[in-house]
């Protein structure tokens, strides 16, 4: 009977590796200060972006990011060929976004934008997008 036990216990309950148990912990108790880091770069990011999508990217413009890194782009008004920004960068400018067209009925026109990352990747990437709208 233990072993019949065991056997259903070891799938119902996941395993964890120690160091990712002991990594877990120290992340809770003494993580405070990263992530309020963290925070603050993808504040000063998000910011970037309210400011720089206007000025490098005519015809679009961005919904006010409230919860995540993630950042909601009008491309509507852009005049993009074909009506299609996600293909559209993704092809010309080699940037790739998320299809605004997976989340539903309005997402026709729209792309959304991870600004979780190095704040020269995020200037690397509107400048490439702003070469292929200048280009069209």
């Amino acid at each position: 009977m233990r072993e019949r036990l065991a056997a259903a216990v070891t799938d119902l309950v996941p395993k964890i590796n120690v160091l990712g148990h002991v990594a877990a912990v120290a992340a809770y108790r003494e993580g405070d200060a990263r992530l309020q880091a963290l925070l603050q770069y993808l504040e000063a990011n998000r910011d970037f972006l309210v400011t720089e999508v206007p000025r490098r990217l005519p015809g679009m413009t961005l919904a006010a990011a409230e919860a995540t890194y993630l950042a909601w782009l009008d491309c509507r008004e852009a005049r993009i060929p074909g009506g299609d920004p996600f293909t559209f960068f993704l092809d010309r400018a080699k940037v790739a976004l998320n299809d605004g067209r997976l989340f539903g009925p309005g997402g026709d026109g729209f792309v959304r934008l991870n600004f979780g990352a190095p704040r020269a990747l995020l200037t690397e990437g509107l400048e490439r997008m702003a070469r292929a709208l200048a280009v069209r």
